[in-house]
């Protein structure tokens, strides 16, 4: 009687708690002090008219500021590498760069006059993927044979500036389209993985993408 009792209660208790077999295995885990790198463009700190342009959720520019930066020092470690493509602040440059973690390349946007040490492009090889790192992607080279991660456009046509878009190759990682803080590789490279094999040629924003991963864990 006791064991039939423990057996009806095991099964109770695996139906509650179902055991999941679905959830994949990720291919790579990274290592918690491994550095990472991070992409992010079109922050337009101190730049007032930007919330309305694009309609950021922020009613001022000091709660827009603190905003961009503490999800930027919530994500990004002082070891991690972020590259970040273009249109960085209006003013009071030097004080934001100081105020922001990692090791920081800063590629040159249409409103970056006044960033020093900027450079037009940059190209990142990454799990075997190669990235073109551009500001507005109507620059890119026509010819180039990797994906494009670009800004610049924010997020005023989504269909034709989606987050990722596996059919032009590119990635829109202007702020509003990322939740307003940076985005590692890793996980830009995840995502596009899932796009494949889902059958999904564009994912909108990163909201999206975290339902990607949701349904890949079956949950």
């Amino acid at each position: 009687m006791v064991r039939f009792i423990t057996k009806w209660f095991n099964w109770i208790r695996r139906q509650v708690h179902p055991i999941s077999h679905t959830i994949p295995k990720p291919e790579y885990v990274l290592k918690s002090d491994e550095p990472r790198i991070f992409v992010i463009s079109d922050t337009h700190f101190n730049h007032r008219n930007i919330i309305r342009m694009t309609r950021r959720p922020h009613r001022t520019i000091k709660g827009m500021n603190w905003n961009i930066i503490q999800n930027w020092n919530e994500t990004v470690r002082p070891q991690d590498s972020i590259f970040f493509l273009g249109d960085f602040a209006w003013s009071h440059i030097g004080s934001f760069i100081s105020k922001l973690n990692g090791r920081k390349t800063f590629i040159k946007g249409n409103h970056d006059r006044r960033l020093r040490h900027t450079r037009p492009s940059k190209i990142v090889v990454y799990k075997g993927i190669k990235f073109l790192l551009i500001h507005n992607p109507r620059t890119a080279p026509r010819n180039f044979d990797g994906w494009i991660i670009h800004g610049h456009v924010h997020n005023a046509n989504l269909k034709r500036h989606p987050f990722i878009d596996r059919v032009t190759h590119r990635v829109n990682v202007s702020v509003e389209l990322i939740g307003y803080r940076p985005i590692s590789l890793h996980r830009i490279v995840e995502t596009i993985s899932l796009m494949e094999q889902y059958g999904y040629e564009t994912c909108s924003t990163r909201k999206q993408a975290a339902w990607l991963r949701k349904k890949a864990a079956g949950l």
